[in-house]
């Protein structure tokens, strides 16, 4: 009898986590979850910028791994989390974000790191950085925008007030 009662909570456990990860309690609460993940990792790109500044090789390479983790973990958790009363519009453009910020890690961080890691920098490795924080913007901008649209599309679409 036991052992049927412990097959009975751990199945019950397994629903009851997949339900709260596929449906949203509220929109409000829905929104607040998914643009949470989204600042998030803005401010952790912040935080390797700051670190970049500082040309501690260490300290970046941390930063870095940290960020890209997080990166990790919140698209995991966007996949997971499901649409919120049928509408996934909003998901979709946090899970386009991180996969945009993923992508400028993977790529356009990563070998700005290995630049920095040289001995001996050179006047085109400064060029190269600069011109690919050109496009890290342009990217980023673009994914931000459609974040933002889409936020505000969920905000009015279930009629949400954003506090300051």
């Amino acid at each position: 009898m036991k052992r049927i009662k412990l097959s009975f909570l751990a199945i019950f456990a397994v629903i009851a986590s997949a339900l709260m990860l596929s449906a949203c309690s509220t929109p409000a609460d829905y929104c607040e979850n998914v643009m949470g993940k989204c600042t998030k990792l803005e401010k952790d790109v912040n935080k390797l910028a700051d670190q970049i500044a500082s040309k501690d090789i260490d300290k970046i390479q941390t930063v870095y791994n940290e960020n890209l983790a997080e990166i990790n973990e919140t698209i995991d958790y966007l996949q997971k989390i499901g649409a919120c009363n049928n509408q996934e519009y909003l998901q979709k453009a946090a899970l386009n974000f991180a996969q945009t910020y993923k992508d400028i890690y993977e790529n356009e961080y990563a070998t700005a790191i290995d630049i920095l890691k040289k001995d001996k920098k050179t006047f085109e490795d400064g060029d190269k950085i600069a011109f690919m924080f050109d496009d890290v913007e342009a990217k980023s901008n673009e994914a931000k925008i459609d974040l933002l649209n889409n936020f505000k599309k969920f905000i009015q679409e279930f009629e949400l007030t954003v506090a300051q």
